[in-house]
């Protein structure tokens, strides 16, 4: 959990990897599968082009590549806003002016 809330300092893709790697070595994992979906499979893709030395294999579900028009569509009201009208607007509600 993020501590201030939302903090992105330290959680970034790059740091999220290098907690992975850290994981691997903890559990003294030699190689293995990376699964991801969504936001996961970014990390995974990340994680595997890393570390391919690491990556038995890759499963990735729902995949998002963080693509300028994913975002529009997902955070800047150009797609999601149309197909969960109720959902938009609890979620634009909760973001604290800037």
């Amino acid at each position: 959990k993020s501590l201030p809330f939302a903090e992105l300092e330290e959680n970034t893709t790059w740091d999220l990897v290098a907690d992975f790697e850290k994981v691997r070595e903890h559990l003294g994992i030699e190689k293995w599968q990376v699964f991801g979906g969504s936001w996961g499979s970014t990390l995974g893709l990340t994680y595997a082009i890393t570390h391919p030395e690491r990556t038995t294999e890759l499963v990735l579900r729902g995949i998002f590549l963080l693509r300028k028009k994913e975002l529009d569509f997902f955070y800047e009201g150009k797609g999601t806003n149309f197909l969960f009208p109720e959902q938009w607007e609890a979620y634009v509600d909760a973001i604290p002016e800037a």
